[in-house]
């Protein structure tokens, strides 16, 4: 699929939550696999366990990348990934326990009017995202050719939504220490 236009999904991480679907990516050049049975390239949902805005996005290599939104409110908030671990004190100020760690930390970027980008259009600039990728090494993405990938895993959109939720109660919780 890729008409590229917002789908609502309904029930998706349980009864009630209601996802939005979108569609972007030329798939055409991808060998068959999994991500077949994954038609969206984004999808955008709030938690009901945090009320956190919550986000998948396939990369350029067609691999997700989970993302978790904070408010203002948030002690973490504007903290920039790499600020996490304090050289002077050698301390962390978070530590994530998610794959690959965190690799992304921004506020919402411009989202084009086909739902491609960080953010979305309803998320005001004042989410802050954390986010992390699945393409470190032993992993790979759809449009990798065969060869690249056939010792590698590829980190399926349920497998990335049970990431994104544990890295939203982490961070409602504080438990990133």
């Amino acid at each position: 699929m890729t008409n590229n236009t917002m789908r609502i999904i309904p029930d998706f991480v349980e009864e009630g939550v209601k996802a939005f679907g979108f569609s972007f990516v030329d798939r055409s050049k991808w060998d068959k696999g999994e991500w077949d049975r994954e038609p969206y390239d984004k999808i955008i949902w709030k938690d009901p366990n945090t009320g956190y805005d919550c986000m998948l996005h396939r990369n350029r290599m067609g691999a997700w990348c989970g993302y978790v939104g904070v408010s203002q409110s948030h002690r973490l908030f504007g903290v920039e990934y790499q600020d996490f671990y304090n050289l002077d004190s050698d301390e962390y100020l978070a530590n994530f326990n998610v794959h690959g760690g965190i690799t992304f930390t921004d506020s919402s970027r411009d989202v084009d009017e086909n739902g491609k980008g960080v953010g979305w259009f309803y998320a005001c600039k004042h989410v802050w995202w954390f986010g992390f990728d699945c393409v470190h090494l032993g992993d790979c993405g759809p449009s990798e050719p065969w060869e690249e990938r056939w010792d590698s895993r590829y980190w399926s959109q349920s497998s990335v939504v049970d990431e994104v939720m544990s890295l939203a109660k982490q961070l409602v919780e504080g438990t990133y220490r």
